[in-house]
């Protein structure tokens, strides 16, 4: 049976030729599929064969190909890393429809760096192949690195090139997830909570000739036991939103503190959103309102904008160095473990056994997964008042 010629893929041309013309010039034609899938002849003329042929391959050499500005396969992982976070940066958002903020940049650079491209930086993409990950995947978790982070970034890079058009399918969708058994959550009972909070007090860690400790670390943890809220939501508290003349005491919770970050955040400032773009507003607890009308009667930096919780100098406390107190202060105690985050744990345990998941995930500032609150039920800033619940984990006097 006689086989006809070869197709031509897209952007493919076929074999040259060249013709002679009456007038004694020369035609060179070629057959080219363009990236729209239609076959079209193109052409050059010469006054020689030689003319006619090295016009009609640099008219071919600059037209359009379906991806020459986009992903090639034969970038290496780094390459495509780097194109990927630009054009995160650049180009998309989040699914607010708001830019992508700067310090998930910076944590997406930091996979990057620090482990993706370590491991996969000098591969090719079109040598990327699902034996290929699920090997580099398991090799991670040997050494104990997480892989929910890297398989995050690299399921995003790979759908880009496959977008592009550099790779006809995700290798990633054929590799399973490693398995991995859900970490013990640390929770304090509201016994432990109360006692762990009796020992941060500045009376409790008072030393004999010693100047004692302030009450920054104390409020901070009483502060964050009291509302479940984030350690950065916490810190980033002004006086503008907090309400201590209503007979209802509330909070709104409405921005966070970020650290600097390399190349992406250059200094420590509050935003103005949360984590998840959650705003609340948390009724407060007794001690905690007594702790508050201290604060305002015995700081010099009580305007609208100054930090509730600040330092002496009535500046933004860092997260980090917080983190770093806790664990000095909590270093010789039995809660050496306990973490900022143990204590907002300690918030969504007792109301989820006390109250409802739902009440721990409203209090907390998680979004509501079922689609009925999702499609049919407005947003509220209020939150349900918990105080008869969170006042279980309070020390009852200061």
């Amino acid at each position: 049976m006689k086989r006809g010629r070869p197709s031509l893929g897209l952007n493919e041309t076929g074999q040259m030729w060249v013709v002679r013309n009456d007038n004694g010039t020369w035609t060179a034609k070629q057959w080219l599929r363009g990236t729209d899938g239609r076959r079209r002849q193109v052409t050059a003329s010469g006054r020689t064969r030689r003319e006619a042929t090295d016009k009609l391959t640099a008219k071919l050499a600059i037209r359009p190909t379906a991806n020459a500005r986009g992903i090639q396969p034969d970038w290496t992982i780094t390459e495509l890393g780097a194109y990927w976070l630009d054009r995160k940066a650049r180009v998309e958002r989040t699914k607010t429809g708001a830019p992508i903020k700067p310090q998930t940049l910076g944590y997406y650079d930091s996979y990057l760096r620090n482990v993706v491209i370590p491991h996969l930086g000098q591969v090719r993409l079109h040598e990327i192949d699902p034996p290929l990950l699920e090997t580099i995947l398991a090799q991670m978790s040997d050494f104990g690195i997480a892989t929910d982070g890297p398989r995050t970034i690299l399921n995003q890079m790979l759908k880009l090139a496959v977008r592009d058009g550099a790779i006809a399918t995700n290798p990633l969708d054929q590799v399973p997830d490693q398995p991995r058994a859900a970490p013990p959550v640390d929770a304090l009972t509201p016994d432990q909570a109360r006692d762990l909070l009796a020992r941060l007090h500045p009376d409790a860690r008072r030393k004999p000739g010693r100047r004692g400790p302030t009450h920054n670390l104390s409020d901070i943890a009483t502060m964050t036991m009291a509302t479940g809220a984030r350690i950065g939501e916490v810190l980033a508290l002004t006086w503008n939103k907090i309400d201590l003349t209503s007979p209802d005491p509330t909070v709104r919770i409405d921005g966070t503190l970020i650290e600097p970050r390399k190349d992406y955040v250059t200094h420590l400032h509050r935003q103005e959103s949360t984590k998840t773009d959650d705003i609340r507003v948390l009724h407060l607890p007794d001690p905690v309102v007594d702790i508050l009308h201290r604060r305002r009667a015995t700081s010099r930096y009580t305007d609208p904008l100054d930090p509730v919780l600040g330092s002496k100098n009535g500046t933004w406390i860092w997260p980090a160095n917080l983190r770093d107190d806790l664990r000095t202060a909590l270093e010789p105690t039995p809660y050496n473990h306990v973490t900022p985050h143990t204590l907002r744990r300690t918030v969504a345990t007792h109301l989820a056994h006390h109250a409802s998941v739902e009440a721990a995930q409203l209090q907390l500032g998680h979004k509501l997964g079922t689609g009925t609150i999702t499609r049919y039920i407005a947003p509220t800033e209020h939150r349900p008042d918990q105080r008869h619940l969170l006042t279980q984990l309070l020390p009852t006097t200061r």
